[in-house]
C-alpha cells in the first residue's frame, strides 16, 4: 500500500491575531503527515517584552515514539507571515536530517561496528598514553587527566571516518520523507540538492578507509606509531 500523504493548510494570520487567546496555547497542530512519521507545531511561549511568539515543531514517529524537536520565533513587530512559513518549512527540512543522524543511522550496515571501533581505538590510546605517564612518573590526576584526552583527541582518526559514513547517508536513509515534504512545499531548489547528492553516493570509498583503518589500528605498526607521537611533560 502506498503511504497517504497528507498536509494540513495552516491560518498563520489566526494564530498571530490570536495568540493571547488561553485556548491556542496548548493546541498542537498537524503540519505534515507521511508514512511512519509526522510533523506538528505549537506555540511554546510569548515574550512579551520583545513581543515574539516562539513556536516548536516537532518530528516524531509515530510507532518507535522517537522524536526530535526544533524552535521558531515570529516578532509580531518586524515578521510577516510568509517569513514564519519559510522559517518553519527550513527547520523542518532541518529536522528530517537531524533525526536521519541521530536516529536512522543507528540501524545502517557497519555503524554499530564502526563505533566498536572507535571504542578499541580509544582503549589502545588511553593505554599507551597512560602507561607513559606512569613510566614518566607523573602522578598528579588533573595533569593526566589533561595529557591522556588531549592524546586521545589529536591521535584518533574513527570520529573522522564516523563524520564521513554519516555524510554519504545524508538523504539516503529518509529519502521518501525529504522528498514527500520539498514537493508539498514546492521547493525545487532544495529538491536539486538532494537529487545530486543521492547521485554522488561514494560510500565504498568510505567503507573501504574504515576497513583500513581498522586493520591498522589491529596492527603493531599502530601502537608504535602511536608511541612516537606522545608529547614530553
Amino acid at each position: 500500500m502506498v503511504p497517504v500523504i497528507k498536509v494540513y493548510e495552516m491560518d498563520y494570520s489566526f494564530i498571530i491575531k490570536n495568540y493571547l487567546n488561553p485556548k491556542l496555547w496548548s493546541k498542537v497542530w498537524t503540519l505534515f503527515d507521511y508514512d511512519d512519521y509526522v510533523i506538528t507545531l505549537n506555540m511554546n511561549l510569548i515574550d512579551t517584552i520583545d513581543s515574539v511568539i516562539q513556536f516548536r515543531i516537532k518530528l516524531k514517529n509515530k510507532y518507535s515514539g522517537k522524536e526530535i524537536d526544533g524552535t521558531v520565533s515570529y516578532s509580531i513587530n518586524h515578521d510577516r507571515i510568509d517569513m514564519l512559513i519559510k522559517k518553519i518549512n527550513g527547520t523542518i527540512f532541518r529536522l528530517i536530517g537531524y533525526y536521519e543522524q541521530i536516529y536512522s543511522i543507528c540501524y545502517v550496515d557497519g555503524y554499530a561496528n564502526l563505533l566498536e571501533q572507535e571504542d578499541i581505538e580509544n582503549e589502545k590510546l588511553y593505554r599507551i598514553a597512560n602507561e607513559f605517564l606512569d613510566s614518566e612518573g607523573v602522578t598528579n590526576d588533573d595533569i593526566r587527566e589533561a595529557y591522556i584526552n588531549s592524546y586521545i583527541n589529536n591521535n584518533s582518526q574513527f570520529d573522522v571516518l564516523l563524520r564521513n559514513f554519516k555524510e554519504q547517508h545524508v538523504y539516503h536513509l529518509l529519502t521518501d520523507l525529504y522528498i514527500v515534504f520539498l514537493q508539498s512545499i514546492k521547493d525545487e531548489e532544495k529538491l536539486e540538492i538532494v537529487k545530486r547528492k543521492l547521485e554522488d553516493y561514494e560510500l565504498k570509498r568510505v567503507m573501504d578507509r574504515i576497513s583500513e583503518y581498522q586493520t591498522y589500528v589491529e596492527s603493531e605498526q599502530f601502537e608504535e606509531d602511536m608511541k612516537d607521537n606522545l608529547e614530553s611533560i
